[in-house]
């Protein structure tokens, strides 16, 4: 408590709530923070590795028990809860900070059913320490809500001891929950569970109000933030963030209760409907059951705060983000919240005891009249962003500008809901009952694809910046994706797929338009401002049906779905897929160098390593379906993985093998980021299903003038096969970046297995060594000169001697198929192809890129 009480806030810290945080001192408080956790148990991973009787014996519990009762002492014991004055923030602090340890401890609790006379002891220790710290947790939230509805109390002196409230609310979510289980399934109240439920039960009612009080009374920034201008790492004094966040905490709170388990949503909405209900701005609290209160109460309660935060949002105006109220980013969890509970609730799956019984804790079945009430107020809430889309896209006194943001702010706002609501958005039947919903959706998508539009190529040299019309519909398509991602429930509705194919192929098409004009074209949407990877990089409307691939394949694996129904669900993903194949081939493809500096963002990369990670996804499908599975449709998973297959190798063919040979002659888009990453997974894992080599081998072979001239009498089948060893040798010679070459070994033995035997990966090895491209002008691919091996220079001049030495070697290495033997043919590999490259000229190893668009 000393050390805590050392970088205690000093006096008068918080009477400027516009001024930086003091970074020294949030520093210290977060050290302070550190250490209390390690010493309390905090740090040790093997409480859950032991019984509750022996930890409860361990140096760590017991300096837990005594910081907890010290907590509790400066906290209750020294503040009445009759004086209203707030604890010390010290001492809130130190109790936020337990919450690590605390959680294992009350894992451990729920956990250990061991009924020796030690553990009996140990669970009456550990329900004491837990009882210790909510009743403290639970006396301080009660304070705050008292002090809410006191009009003696301003914001300066309420923020930093309800600040640190809410975050510790949102830190016990887990003990929340575990305790929770115990009282429920445990219907022995004794060594000391009916105490602990008691307290659980007032702690937990006590933080959601005080939660709720502070989001609906308590700015989430007072002044402008000064994270948004990088200033500093904490943001301003009058920030109701953690350090350095940037969500109100009250929220956090309300969401972490909300979400932490379903259990505890439902004890949550029990809780709160044997309380009063909130009044007016603030919140007061009977500790009391009050039986005449509906159910639904508090549900009710939090639709009438979202209301009131949406009405100081747009009092506020279009991108200010302090004053009152909360920023959009926190109204909309608090949408989340809603709808979640209120779905919760309506379903009525209350759970039940070890029995099989309703428990006694949980809340009951709502009335009728109780669940229509709920529901008309979330269909409200669900209707009015599109009723505003609606209205936006007609109100011709707005500038187009203003009406891409109304849009986008309302598109943002149903991607909020979970996808039980949103699905209904592309539901032809919803369509039929509101014809209003089918005009808001086709506004949305009509605008989306519109703005493709918005990008006349500029050849002039002057660099402009986009205007506010290009940057919201940026941010749109960011809204777009979200909304996308949301709707997704066992894969992606029908008129989903339809929007998201007009919207990849008219993204591919603008993106090919700009390529035609060259590396040094300016571009208004192809900007750092508008499709980057800082606001959405190209290729996010293809990650949406990877990630809707990778939820069904989730459910697979956790065995909620079988092979039928994974192959069932997907295939409106491979629609999608299969209808913007051609368009995205187009453009990764295509010959134009990699954008130049000061001109337009390259958006080819991005979109490269969107296709190919979601097709690394598809082949997890095809693995997961087996033949059963993938029957109606194998056809086109066929032509999805080979076509991209035989796009990437050509690909491989477009980069020079040395750094000079890349500067004189660039073709084609860069290979120096995570895409490249993505197409050497993808190869290797393309390469473990039967059959498609030879697809791709045949791909390859028509597309590219091939002269068999040295290659072995026979083996002309196999040319296609060389190819694509030809196309990694060249890689290996120079092509690829350093980094991509370690991922090599992997990819030559898939591609070994699929060969079947050493002879046969030796003999295209050996074609690939020798297989030329036709000695006419329009024989030239990429950097591939006619008349000259594919593989590159270094085999130019290779000798039969060379060649046998160099065969021999693979062939006794390859024949070993194990991680050892595949690392060494790479190092073999190596010296072949010239060597250790220094000053390749290429950058680092990237990482992949970051998808998220949810703070644009």
């Amino acid at each position: 408590m000393m050390l805590a009480t050392s970088c205690g806030y000093p006096t008068g810290y918080f009477n400027d709530l516009s001024a930086d945080n003091d970074e020294d001192l949030e520093v210290e408080r977060n050290d302070v923070r550190d250490i209390i956790r390690s010493i309390s148990g905090g740090g040790d991973n093997a409480i859950t590795a032991c019984t509750l009787d022996v930890y409860c014996q361990t140096p760590s519990i017991c300096i837990l028990e005594r910081m907890v009762d010290a907590c509790a002492a400066a906290i209750i014991l020294n503040n009445a809860a009759t004086t209203k004055q707030l604890p010390p923030e010290t001492a809130v602090h130190v109790l936020s900070a337990l919450a690590k340890p605390l959680n294992a401890l009350a894992k451990l609790f729920a956990s250990d059913t061991t009924t020796t006379v030690a553990a009996v002891a140990g669970r009456e220790k550990a329900a004491r320490i837990l009882n210790t710290a909510l009743h403290s947790l639970g006396h301080v939230c009660s304070i705050i809500v008292d002090c809410f509805a006191s009009p003696s109390w301003s914001v300066v002196e309420l923020l930093p001891v309800s600040r640190l409230a809410s975050l510790a609310t949102a830190s016990f979510s887990p003990l929340f929950s575990f305790i929770c289980s115990v009282i429920v399934h445990n219907n022995d109240k004794g060594g000391g569970v009916d105490v602990l439920e008691q307290t659980y039960r007032h702690t937990l009612r006590s933080s959601i109000y005080a939660a709720a009080s502070s989001l609906s009374n308590i700015p989430e920034l007072t002044s402008a933030s000064s994270l948004d201008v990088g200033d500093t790492r904490y943001d301003i004094i009058g920030a109701m963030r953690g350090p350095g966040g940037e969500d109100h905490v009250g929220c956090l709170a309300l969401l972490r209760l909300a979400t932490e388990s379903d259990l505890l949503s439902y004890t949550v909405m029990d809780v709160m409907s044997s309380s009063s209900t909130t009044n007016g701005n603030n919140s007061t609290l009977n500790n009391g059951d009050n039986d005449n209160k509906p159910k639904s109460a508090f549900i009710i309660d939090l639709f009438h705060l979202h209301e009131k935060l949406r009405s100081d949002e747009l009092e506020r105006g279009p991108g200010v983000f302090h004053g009152e109220g909360v920023t959009p980013k926190t109204r909309r969890i608090l949408l989340n919240i809603i709808s979640h509970l209120s779905l919760l609730m309506v379903d009525d799956n209350t759970p039940t005891n070890k029995d099989g019984q309703h428990q006694n804790n949980a809340a009951t079945s709502l009335s009728q009249e109780e669940q229509d009430e709920i529901l008309q107020h979330l269909q409200k809430l669900f209707h009015a962003p599109i009723m505003s889309i609606v209205e936006s896209s007609k109100n011709a006194d707005l500038s187009h500008a203003e009406k891409i943001f109304l849009i986008c702010e309302s598109a943002f706002d149903l991607s909020s809901f979970p996808s039980r609501l949103t699905s209904t958005l592309f539901s032809n039947e919803n369509h039929q009952s509101n014809a209003f919903v089918l005009e808001g959706v086709q506004s949305m998508i009509n605008v989306a694809v519109s703005g493709y539009m918005l990008n006349p190529v500029q050849e002039v040299t002057t660099r402009g910046s986009p205007d506010m019309m290009h940057v919201q519909w940026g941010r749109l398509r960011g809204a777009l994706i979200l909304l996308f991602c949301s709707c997704a429930n066992r894969g992606l509705p029908a008129l989903a797929v339809d929007a998201l194919i007009s919207l990849n192929n008219a993204e591919c098409q603008s993106i090919i338009h700009q390529c035609n004009a060259g590396p040094a074209s300016l571009s208004n949407i192809f900007d750092e401002s508008v499709i980057s990877e800082d606001v959405v990089p190209a290729g996010a409307f293809v990650i949406v049906v990877n990630n809707a691939l990778e939820g069904i394949l989730s459910m697979s694996s956790k065995q909620m779905v079988n092979a039928e129904e994974l192959a069932v669900s997907s295939k409106e993903c491979v629609r999608a897929l299969d209808n913007i194949r051609e368009s995205v081939f187009q453009t990764i493809v295509h010959p134009s160098p990699e954008a130049e500096s000061g001109s337009h963002v390259d958006p080819r990369p991005t979109l490269a390593e969107a296709w190919y990670l979601t097709m690394i996804t598809l082949v997890s499908v095809c693995n997961k379906c087996g033949s059963v599975g993938m029957g109606s449709y194998g056809s086109v998973l066929n032509r999805l993985l080979s076509e991209s297959a035989s796009t990437a190798v050509l690909i491989l063919f477009n980069q020079g093998v040395d750094k000079k040979e890349r500067e004189d002659r660039v073709i084609g888009m860069s290979v120096d980021g995570p895409h490249t990453f993505a197409m050497i997974n993808f190869l290797e894992k393309v390469f473990s299903i039967g059959g498609l080599l030879q697809l791709v081998s045949q791909q390859l072979v028509s597309r590219l003038k091939l002269d068999f001239h040295g290659v072995p009498t026979g083996s002309k089948e196999l040319s296609g096969a060389a190819v694509i060893f030809a196309a990694l040798l060249r890689g290996a010679s120079g092509g690829l970046p350093p980094w991509a070459i370690e991922g090599l070994p992997s990819l030559f033995s898939a591609f070994y297995t699929t060969c079947g035997s050493s002879n046969v990966f030796c003999e295209i090895m050996h074609i690939a060594i020798g297989i030329r491209l036709e000695n006419v002008p329009d024989a030239a691919f990429g950097c591939a000169t006619p008349g000259k091996k594919l593989a590159g220079r270094f085999f130019e001049t290779m000798g039969e001697k060379h060649v046998n030495e160099f065969l021999s070697k693979a062939k006794e290495i390859c024949e070993k198929n194990d991680a050892d033997a595949w690392r060494r043919f790479k190092a073999t590999l190596k010296k072949v192809c010239g060597g250790k490259k220094k000053d390749s000229g290429f950058n680092l190893k990237p990482t992949f890129t970051n998808w998220d668009c949810e703070r644009i």
